[in-house]
């Protein structure tokens, strides 16, 4: 779908269905990183070749 461009000062206000004032959304965010890795290349272009991983019980913590 394509919407004409509008801008903000000109745009209708929002309305939700049945007249309702809030929406919510849930939204679950899963990530995956490999334990091992193959190479010292860098993660990602200019990035470190490992990523560190702090254990709990290393890091001192305090407010």
């Amino acid at each position: 779908m394509r919407y004409d461009f509008v801008p903000p000062p000109k745009r209708q206000p929002l309305v939700w269905p049945n007249g309702k004032r809030l929406a919510v959304q849930v939204t679950l965010n899963l990530e995956y990183w490999d334990m091992l890795k193959d190479t010292d290349s860098p993660y990602y272009a200019g990035g470190p070749a490992v990523i560190p991983d702090p254990i709990a019980g290393r890091i001192l913590d305090v407010p």
